[in-house]
Parts: C-alpha cells; structure tokens; sequence
C-alpha cells in the first residue's frame, strides 16, 4: 500500500454520534443514526454515497429469552444482558462497481473493505474526557453487511 489510511472526524468521512441526557436514558434503550459517507477517497467516487445505519446502546442490551426452532428440534436459548456499551454497524447500500472503475481496477472486488474508529468520549464538570477509542477494518458484502 502506498499510504496509511487515517480516520477523519469531518463530516464528509463519518458522523459526530451523540447521546444526550444520558443519566435519564432508560436501561437497554436504542439510539439510532443514520448517514452517508463518500466509498473512497478517489476523486471518481465524488458523485457515489455509501450509506450507513448505526445502532448504538448506550447503557448495554437485553437479549430476552427465546425458543430457536431448528431442524433437529426446538431450543431454550437463555435470558442473557450484557451491561457494555454496544454499537451495530449496518451498510445499507454498499456501492457496486461500475464499467468505468472495473476498467481503472485490474482486480475486481465487489465487497466494501472499511477502517472503523470510534472515540467515545464525555463531559463531566465542562471539562472533556476521551474514554477509549477503538479502530477496526471490516469486510461488508452481500452476506455480511
């Protein structure tokens, strides 16, 4: 690679994702986001928009309990709660390759490979704290989206 991919905090390359009043969310609540980025940092892609769906639980989630129902039989999957803070990222449209790149591409890959930050950070007492950040790369296709 000739370059190192670098996270931007602009809104042309991801989205500011806040949760407010915090400490009056209910437990195991939802937010979700929604936005849309550019597929590459190519010029050729300016008029293409990636678009993004982001569950985030802020105060962790709730997996109820369930019967899963399967060929061998039926099952008692169990009451589970993970307290953590969770994030599901959803690529609701990734971008097909058109004739015009596959002639600029000699390898032709039909899956969005992604680099993925996340800062969580907060304010307590007007002063800001990072809490974490987290970096992942990320393969989405069809069945994996």
């Amino acid at each position: 690679m000739l370059f190192t991919p670098r996270l931007y905090t602009e809104d042309m390359w991801g989205s500011v994702l806040a949760v407010d009043n915090f400490h009056s969310l209910p437990c195991y609540h939802t937010r979700t986001f929604i936005f849309s980025t550019r597929p590459s940092i190519a010029d050729v892609a300016t008029d293409k928009l990636t678009e993004w769906t982001v569950d985030l639980y802020p105060k962790g989630v709730w997996f109820r309990k369930s019967m899963l129902i399967v060929w061998a039989g039926t099952y008692d999957v169990p009451e589970v709660v993970l307290r953590t803070v969770r994030i599901s990222i959803t690529c609701q449209n990734c971008p097909e390759q058109s004739d015009c790149d596959r002639d600029y591409n000699d390898y032709y890959e039909p899956d969005v490979r992604v680099k993925i930050g996340i800062l969580v950070w907060g304010v307590q007492n007007g002063v800001e704290h990072v809490a974490s950040v987290v970096e992942r790369v990320h393969r989405f296709s069809a069945q994996n989206r």
